[in-house]
């Protein structure tokens, strides 16, 4: 995705958690996060494909589960789910893909003609609702794995700009979701053990 549409994605995610999931995430960082690395010389070293971000994505999504949101993220954890909400709408892109054989011009050009399709099919996004699949005490090895089947389920669909954009709105509203319960749950875990 190009910079316009990960701020479109992240501004729709945000106001997405907060309407349905009534999670709160400080809206000026989790956007911030939604671009910095594609301007943030340490995640330019390494393309965008999900070979390269792997680890990275699962060090993360393991010290967000370690935090201790209650459905309010602070600055810090906003940050750092914009930054993985980035690297999951690149691996749901296709000029992201490794089957992607176009140059950086094409690369270019898809970006550009996916974002005039996000913004031309917004509202039809916006009537969906994306329900987080749950995890039986899903920790950050389970949230990984999940995201891993969905994009598992994505290179076997067909390419299109839809499936591009349906698919990092499931992948992202799992991953603020579960991120946010698995944490919770650790917190309600302690305050038992706190009582016994």
């Amino acid at each position: 995705m190009n910079t316009s549409s990960h701020i479109l994605m992240g501004k729709f995610l945000w106001e997405y958690a907060e309407q349905h999931y009534r999670i709160r995430l400080e809206r000026k960082s989790y956007l911030l996060g939604n671009v910095l690395p594609d301007y943030c010389p340490s995640f330019l070293i390494r393309p965008h494909y999900l070979k390269n971000n792997a680890g990275y994505v699962q060090s993360v999504i393991r010290l967000l589960v370690s935090r201790h949101p209650s459905g309010y993220y602070d600055k810090k954890d906003s940050h750092l789910l914009g930054v993985l909400c980035h690297f999951y709408a690149d691996f749901f892109c296709c000029a992201h893909s490794e089957d992607f054989t176009g140059g950086l011009s094409e690369h270019i050009a898809y970006e550009s003609r996916l974002h005039r399709y996000f913004v031309e099919n917004l509202d039809q996004f916006g009537s969906i609702r994306f329900i987080a699949q749950s995890v039986p005490s899903a920790g950050a090895d389970e949230i990984y794995r999940q995201f891993e089947a969905l994009h598992s389920s994505y290179l076997l669909s067909h390419p299109s700009f839809g499936n591009d954009i349906l698919y990092t709105m499931m992948a992202c509203m799992d991953l603020i979701v579960l991120t946010c319960g698995s944490a919770e749950k650790k917190q309600a875990a302690c305050r038992d053990l706190e009582a016994v």
